[in-house]
């Protein structure tokens, strides 16, 4: 029994060795050789697997493709995002600190600045556009280049103060701005005084007196009143576009009109006796006070605005006297001991007392004589914006090679230099300094703070001038760099005018 067993399990371990290598080393083979039908099968088989392989490489192909066009797109999507912010910082750079170094150097070096000034000299090679506006109508055939030129009389003997105020008080107006449609027809917008100064009815009066009809045109109307109180209707005829004067006519002048005279600003001394006559406070007319002349060509920083030309007002070259001006007294005239012009009032003061400022009687009848040519007020005109150097501003900006001068430099949001203007048509630019017109010296002194200003209103409209330069080489970040020597150059004046 035992035996057999045993025998009975080796023949079983055999029995299972033999199958385990059975299924470990057995293969089926195809029948060799394959039959046609076999043979198309597995060509077709292994030709399919090929196709799938081959249009699965095309796929992987165009996925890759798309992947690189993809990125290609992203790159420039960030880059053109990140153009356009620094653009954009620029812009807001420029925009805010237009007259930063770094501003100037973006603004004159970039591809705009060179459009603009190739347009520039387009337009400056074309023929300039009409620039005088064209007068208002006269009436009654009134032609302005019928009066003779104003001239100035010699200076006259003084005379008593009541012998002057008798000789002159027919020459002086009481003004008003009226608006015709208020039912009382008398209701006055602007009050002040006037005078005649010519027998054809011309008079003159300070340009913020009439500034209503600046601004709302033939629907208000000027009127005035003389000694005797008779009431005349007034035409405004022209303003002139720095100082604060306006030119107007009595409407059918009677011909009994007294005309005053005019002595040189020139021939006026310090301390001399002077008169003014005027409506002060617009209320009390034919008032009548007295003073010195306190001080010449005297400078006054405003805060007012000029309501016909909306630009701010800078009193410059005025005559100051202590004789009371009031409210109502601007626009009259201030007289001399011999009763002569030698100025108009313009400006009262609230901050102290007994400081009155007028306007002189070269200025005035400078004003008359251009309107006498030209049916207009013209006054010359260079194109510039600059600032007035001093030693405290040179001490302060070192790159500054001169302490006086004028230095060509724009105010935020302007340009320097005017486009087509008279300084543009000689080349200068900003960050120039003008240093002489016409060999004098352009510095600034306590009586003349804007020595420039002063120095070209002495001239016409169409004068050629000389002005010596010193040019600007360069920009930097930090200053103007320039030649070693100045340059003359001429420069044909422009003319700047107000139309009413």
């Amino acid at each position: 029994m035992s035996l057999e067993n045993d025998f009975n399990n080796q023949n079983q371990q055999s029995q299972n060795a033999t199958n385990l290598n059975n299924n470990l080393f057995s293969y089926t083979y195809p029948p060799y050789p394959p039959t046609p039908q076999q043979f198309s099968i597995q060509n077709s088989t292994e030709s399919s697997k090929l196709t799938t392989n081959s249009e699965q490489d095309k796929i992987q192909l165009k996925n890759q493709e798309k992947k690189g066009k993809d990125l290609f797109i992203r790159l420039v999507k960030v880059f053109g995002v990140v153009l356009v912010l620094v653009v954009s910082v620029l812009l807001i750079v420029i925009l805010a600190f237009p007259n930063s170094q770094f501003s100037q150097i973006i603004i004159q070096n970039s591809v705009l600045n060179r459009y603009l000034e190739s347009k520039q000299q387009e337009t400056s090679q074309k023929p300039s556009s009409k620039t005088v506006i064209e007068p208002p109508a006269q009436p009654d055939g009134f032609d302005p280049k019928s009066f003779s030129p104003f001239n100035f009389a010699e200076p006259g003997n003084a005379i008593t103060t009541v012998e002057v105020v008798e000789r002159v008080l027919p020459s002086v107006l009481s003004i008003s701005v009226q608006n015709p449609s208020n039912i009382s027809g008398s209701f006055g917008i602007a009050t002040g005084s006037g005078f005649i100064v010519s027998d054809d009815g011309l008079v003159v009066t300070n340009k913020h007196v009439i500034s209503p009809q600046c601004q709302f045109g033939n629907t208000v109307e000027i009127v005035a009143t003389d000694q005797n109180n008779e009431l005349y209707k007034l035409q405004l005829l022209s303003v002139d576009p720095i100082y604060d004067i306006a030119i107007l006519r009595i409407i059918n002048p009677p011909s009994n009109l007294i005309p005053v005279t005019f002595i040189s600003t020139d021939a006026v001394k310090l301390g001399s006796e002077v008169i003014a006559v005027g409506n002060a406070l617009g209320e009390l007319e034919n008032t009548v006070t007295k003073g010195i002349i306190s001080g010449l060509s005297r400078s006054l920083n405003t805060n007012l605005i000029d309501e016909c030309t909306n630009s701010p007002v800078f009193a410059d070259g005025l005559l100051q006297t202590d004789a009371a001006i009031n409210r109502g007294n601007s626009g009259g005239p201030l007289f001399n001991a011999a009763g002569q012009v030698v100025g108009m009032n313009t400006f009262g003061t609230r901050d102290a007392q007994n400081i009155g400022l007028a306007i002189p009687s070269n200025v005035i009848v400078s004003a008359l004589n251009s309107y006498r040519r030209n049916g207009i007020i013209e006054r010359p005109k260079l194109g510039i914006f600059s600032r007035t150097i001093t030693p405290i501003l040179s001490s302060q900006e070192k790159w500054l090679p001169v302490n006086y001068g004028e230095l060509v430099i724009a105010p935020t949001g302007q340009r320097a230099v005017e486009p087509n203007s008279a300084a543009a048509k000689a080349n200068i630019r900003e960050g120039d300094i003008i240093l002489a017109i016409n060999g004098k010296k352009i510095e600034q002194t306590r009586n003349n703070l804007s020595p420039l200003r002063r120095a070209l209103l002495s001239f016409n409209p169409g004068d050629t001038i000389k002005i010596t330069i010193l040019k600007r080489t360069s920009v930097t970040f930090e200053a103007f760099k320039y030649e070693s020597e100045p340059v003359d150059v001429e420069v044909t004046l422009d003319k700047m005018v107000f139309e009413i």
